[in-house]
């Protein structure tokens, strides 16, 4: 049982008791309930509301964002680190405590500040690194290449994105036109049932004919709502990915139609390839490394090969240049004045060299290597399911082509078919069964030229998206 039917068949034992309780809301408010909104939602416009308001965009777009930081963090580790200080220090004990150091005479220096309670300092530091052993360096790079590798992201999003809602919304076009053939079909099978009943009335058909038409509108009946509750289901889909009020009524502007070109270039917003033709290109001669996925996942082995490559730096030695200028007073008591401040200004290098860090450089660069294998076969694995994307979707493009073209004629055959039954019947040459057999074939072929119509669309709409597209095993919608 599809999930649409079982949502009809969890829903349909309800109706009869809302039914019931709808007088009783209209009559204790006085006045029926206000109509729901309504709204016109073309194809491109969907596609743009998604992108504007898709989850799975607005988290591809902070992976961006903070790649972009990383990017900036490792950058920042070049450039020379300067710091302001200040600080006050008042001492308790000292042990200097009790010692006279006099005072000095006129004309003569003063006095050392040794045991002052109060030191004040105020200063600047400067840090400029001169050799890491190729930490920045790949640091750097590790982190341009996790930039270039969350870009890839957010456009595999984007085009998936896109995708997603275009299936969406040609099911939604989809189930309103099953809905139409339906209804038209019940029409139909009151009709005949009209004609039965008058004929069987006026002593002219058969009870048995009779019979037959009311038995095969009755069965119509539940097809009709059973099609509904599926477009139901399909448009509260399309909503949910739009960001539309469940209680909207939403009017479909993009219909089923063969203009795939427009329509793929519209929804993926962006150039869609097409060949000389204008048609969308075939993607059985595409190239795997032309699929986003794959990029991205040569960024990641190339930001995980420049991760390890950092962590094995960290054996070498370090060497900085340091300067520190800074201003101190000494004081016995209250603040010193301006002319109470001495200065110092030093100017030197640091070298810095690893000997023992208790196993954490180690574990750093064996944590880096497990990261760089992890990549590798990551990047195999998406090689592979790229490969598979593109001959599967060459193969459901080619049959989305070749049953649209069966389609074609059948409509028209059907519906002739259809025709001729209803002046034989009418015309008393033609049973009631052949009549409801020709009924059904014609409401079948519009069904499955409905069906092919939507299955070429999408088939085409993913051959042009396919180079953006996540790979089938890391992709986040239905593919």
């Amino acid at each position: 049982m599809s999930y649409a039917a079982w949502i009809v068949r969890g829903v349909l034992p309800l109706l009869p008791i809302v039914a019931l309780g709808l007088p009783r809301v209209v009559g204790a408010q006085g006045e029926p309930a206000a109509a729901h909104p309504s709204r016109q939602l073309s194809l491109d416009e969907a596609v743009r509301l998604a992108h504007a308001t898709s989850e799975a965009i607005a988290i591809a777009r902070a992976g961006v964002d903070g790649a972009g930081g990383e990017r900036r963090r490792a950058s920042g580790i070049r450039l020379p680190r300067v710091a302001a200080f200040s600080s006050f220090d008042r001492t308790i004990r000292s042990e200097f405590d009790g010692l006279a150091l006099g005072e000095p005479d006129a004309g003569d220096e003063p006095a050392l500040p040794f045991g002052s309670p109060t030191t004040y300092r105020a200063g600047l530091s400067l840090t400029q690194p001169v050799f890491t052993g190729g930490r920045t360096l790949a640091r750097g790079r590790a982190a341009t290449s996790g930039q270039r590798a969350a870009e890839l992201a957010l456009t595999s999003a984007r085009a998936q994105a896109a995708l997603d809602v275009a299936e969406a919304y040609f099911d939604a076009a989809l189930s309103e036109q099953l809905v139409g053939i339906v209804d038209a079909t019940l029409a139909q099978a009151e009709s005949t049932l009209h004609q039965a009943a008058l004929l069987f009335e006026a002593g002219r058909g058969s009870e048995f004919d009779y019979l037959r038409a009311k038995v095969a509108r009755d069965r119509q009946r539940p097809v009709v709502t059973r099609q509904r509750g599926e477009r139901d289901v399909a448009m509260l889909r399309l909503k949910q990915l739009v960001h539309v009020p469940a209680d909207t009524d939403l009017d479909l502007t993009t219909g089923l139609d063969l203009e795939p070109a427009a329509v793929v270039a519209r929804a993926a917003s962006m150039e869609a390839p097409t060949g000389g033709d204008g048609s969308a290109p075939g993607v059985a001669g595409r190239s795997v490394a032309d699929y986003a996925a794959v990029r991205e996942g040569a960024a990641r082995l190339h930001q995980r090969e420049q991760l390890l490559t950092a962590a094995r730096a960290q054996r070498w030695p370090g060497v900085a240049l340091t300067s520190s200028w800074e201003r101190v007073a000494y004081s016995r008591g209250g603040i010193p004045a301006h002319q109470d401040f001495r200065t110092n200004w030093t100017v030197g290098a640091r070298v810095d060299l690893p000997l023992l860090a208790g196993g954490q450089r180690a574990g750093d660069e064996v944590e880096a290597d497990a990261a760089l294998t992890a990549a590798r076969a990551e990047l195999r694995r998406i090689e592979q399911l790229a490969e598979f994307d593109g001959r599967a979707a060459a193969a459901q493009l080619a049959t989305a082509e070749a049953a649209w073209a069966a389609s074609e004629g059948a409509v028209h055959e059907a519906a002739r078919a259809h025709e001729i039954a209803v002046v034989r019947h009418r015309e008393g040459l033609a049973i009631q069964l052949e009549l409801a057999d020709a009924r059904l074939a014609l409401e079948a072929a519009r069904a499955e030229r409905a069906r092919a119509a939507r299955d070429l669309l999408v088939a085409r709409l993913r051959a042009t998206l396919l180079p953006d597209l996540p790979s089938a095993g890391r992709s986040g919608g239905s593919r």
